[in-house]
């Protein structure tokens, strides 16, 4: 499984930015770096790695030639082995927030985030549609004591139903607010539009 993670950053007054068309491109990159290495004949269940690598290099060409031709999906009733999921993680009103998320192949670190700040990673599921990345998040004391924590899945087969399919990649959208933890497919929307509240402390 590959993983873009990305370092923290502020919302502003726009909310996220966009995903720069440069981290796209370095996705692709890797993607094509792995099936052309040996990681392939295990992602593409036992077919070759030759094979693997024609495969995913044709889904490539018909994904980034209509990058931005694809309209915005409101509502998706399945996932797919080769979609690309962004999940973004943003404090909103928490003063001292630490986050950490893993899956079982990757550890995302330690982040701490201040309120309109946030981050986000980007990546693929497995094949088997298994892939789970869960966060630990920790409300810190300006003594860097705890307060509160929580743990969670941000990101598995169900969230994965939840997430807005916009210019071919899927986006996750996380809220961290005093009252608990709300996910929306779209962060255009002013709070509490479009959020729903999903886990407490």
């Amino acid at each position: 499984m590959l993983v873009f993670n990305s370092s923290a950053g502020d919302c502003g007054d726009s909310g996220h930015q966009n995903l720069r068309d440069e981290e796209i491109e370095l996705w692709w990159s890797k993607i094509g770096e792995k099936y052309t290495g040996r990681d392939a004949e295990d992602e593409c269940g036992g077919i070759g790695s030759g094979a693997c690598a024609v495969l995913v290099l044709f889904f490539m060409v018909k994904q980034v030639g209509g990058a931005y031709a694809f309209p915005k999906v409101e509502n998706r009733s399945r996932s797919n082995y080769l979609d690309l999921y962004a999940v973004y993680i943003t404090d909103s009103e928490v003063d001292n927030l630490m986050v950490h998320c893993k899956s079982k192949d990757d550890d995302l670190g330690d982040k701490n985030l201040t309120p309109n700040q946030y981050f986000h990673w980007m990546f693929r599921q497995n094949f088997m549609l298994t892939t789970i990345f869960y966060c630990t998040f920790h409300w810190m004391t300006p003594d860097s004591k705890e307060l509160k924590n929580a743990t969670f899945n941000a990101f598995d087969i169900e969230v994965s139903l939840l997430c807005g399919d916009e210019y071919s990649i899927n986006r996750c959208y996380w809220l961290v607010r005093k009252d608990g933890f709300y996910f929306s497919r779209d962060d255009n929307k002013p709070f509490p539009d479009g959020w729903k509240l999903m886990h407490t402390w």
